[in-house]
């Protein structure tokens, strides 16, 4: 044996058991995570597909496409069960997201699946006639207008999201450019106990779906620049909606009130900056104030008006898409207030002008 290698074996018992057991203990974890409780599943209905959607790929992804480089999309997923009207609330979503002015031209909505460009409505809601829920999504690309062509993006997506599922979904989709996001309505039967349910993993609702798509859209439009990034964050600062700068604004408030303190807390010059313009602009709307000491008070309810907002905005842009023209703002501002409102004249003349959905 050279020298260069020397090395004195100890003899003596092997101690690899518990090592080996703790490791076992970790993969029964591991497992255990994609699967459905044993209370869930005991509620299952005899003859139903128990099957959970494999949690643990949407959280390799989400660890991978969370940086701040990644393409930014908004996944909203909503589950809606048979009702006692059954199939009628589903056509009806259905017949929703075909509606008119969702198109790009103010045209009707398509609705598309994998291969077919234009799906029979009719027979996809026949086929959900006896389903006992119906997976409902909104995925909005925030660089949606750059993209080649959505309805590729949905299929791509979709077909992902069924390789993760291990199952071929019965689904369709329809493209909306009514509001200042384009974005694809898509809905999914969730079957019955007859035909096999549909059952996803309560991780991959609320990440995996995101993580999926936010990799397409980052695969085709590569990763965010520096310059974009701070675009967006600017262009937030004056908008009327709800935005992400708010949130920011929020988790930093103590007792309804910003203090300018706060951003030494880890806000970079360029935030902190962003964050005052996005308070001058909402003392505009009468929605913060700029007191003696330097705070921001925070009005109540701010938040839920700017969703208001935001909600207000899409309507006349869907209105302007059906119309074929623009509809002034200002008047919705100049409309009478409710006798009901507490509020600034300009808060209610938001609110009244906002129909409740």
């Amino acid at each position: 044996m050279s020298d260069d290698f020397d090395f004195v074996p100890r003899l003596g018992k092997i101690r690899s058991l518990g090592k080996a057991k703790t490791q076992l203990k970790r993969l029964k974890r591991v497992v255990a995570k994609g699967r459905l409780g044993t209370r869930g599943r005991q509620s299952l209905a005899p003859g139903a597909v128990r099957h959970a959607g494999r949690g643990k790929i949407q959280a390799a992804l989400a660890r991978h496409w969370s940086n701040q480089r990644a393409r930014r999309v908004i996944v909203k997923v909503y589950i809606a069960r048979a009702g006692p009207t059954g199939m009628a609330g589903f056509a009806k979503h259905v017949a929703y997201i075909r509606r008119e002015g969702a198109g790009r031209e103010g045209e009707r909505g398509k609705l598309y699946d994998r291969s077919v460009d234009e799906v029979d409505a009719k027979a996809f809601n026949e086929r959900a006639d006896e389903d006992r829920r119906q997976f409902r999504l909104i995925v909005s690309p925030e660089d949606a207008e750059q993209m080649k062509d959505l309805t590729q993006f949905t299929r791509e997506f979709m077909s992902q999201v069924e390789k993760d599922l291990g199952r071929r979904l019965d689904w369709v989709a329809a493209n909306h450019h009514d509001t200042a996001q384009p974005h694809v309505h898509i809905v999914i039967r969730g079957g019955n106990t007859r035909n096999g349910e549909l059952l996803i993993d309560r991780k991959y609702i609320t990440q995996g779906f995101r993580a999926r798509a936010q990799e397409l859209v980052t695969r085709e439009l590569g990763q965010r620049r520096l310059r974009e990034m701070a675009a967006a964050r600017s262009n937030e600062a004056e908008r009327e909606a709800l935005t992400a700068i708010d949130h920011d604004i929020a988790r930093s408030l103590s007792d309804g009130r910003y203090a300018p303190q706060s951003e030494l807390g880890g806000l970079s010059r360029f935030d902190g900056a962003v964050v005052n313009r996005r308070l001058r602009f909402l003392r505009t709307l009468e929605l913060a104030a700029r007191q003696e000491d330097g705070h921001w008070a925070m009005q109540e309810g701010w938040q839920e008006t700017l969703r208001a907002l935001g909600r207000r905005g899409d309507i006349i842009r869907s209105l302007s898409n059906i119309q074929g023209r623009k509809i002034d703002t200002a008047r919705l501002h100049a409309l009478p207030t409710s006798t009901r409102c507490s509020w600034s004249p300009r808060r209610c003349a938001i609110m009244n002008a906002t129909p409740t959905r």
